[in-house]
């Protein structure tokens, strides 16, 4: 997986326990790791803010209580549908079209907090899962 430009490499043991880890030079470092709602969230600080604090936090700050978002079973979330098109461009530009708004929430998180303001939804991610340290990151497990 990638935070920022560090690629963290995740395993899980033969007992089920998942570990990650980072290059540094010519050693591996371990990072913070908690498996949550079928993610594996990742956060490279030495010392990481509380999980409950800032993702739980962020969960009841949107849903207004942290355990509202059980009923969506994010775990066990299953592509619904998929849809291919062509498209006359280059790829290039369906690509950067698509990832526009993914970087928000760590370059621009300050338009995360206009688009609220008036009344436009911003997804959990741009700020839930922020990519920067020491905020804690996701993927799939």
């Amino acid at each position: 997986m990638q935070i920022g430009r560090e690629t963290v490499l995740i395993s899980r043991t033969r007992k089920g326990q998942i570990r990650g880890f980072y290059n540094i030079g010519r050693h591996l470092v371990k990072v913070h790791i908690r498996e949550y709602l079928g993610y594996v969230w990742v956060c490279l600080a030495d010392e990481p803010p509380s999980f409950e604090e800032d993702v739980m936090g962020a969960i009841e700050e949107r849903l207004g209580d942290v355990h509202a978002i059980d009923g969506y079973d994010v775990a066990n979330l299953s592509l619904g549908r998929r849809i291919r098109y062509d498209v006359k461009a280059n790829w290039k530009l369906i690509i950067e079209n698509f990832m526009e708004c993914y970087h928000c929430a760590t370059i621009h998180p300050e338009l995360t907090e206009v688009l609220n303001a008036t009344g436009c939804t911003c997804p959990a991610w741009w700020k839930a899962g922020r990519m920067s340290a020491p905020r804690w990151s996701c993927s799939t497990a």
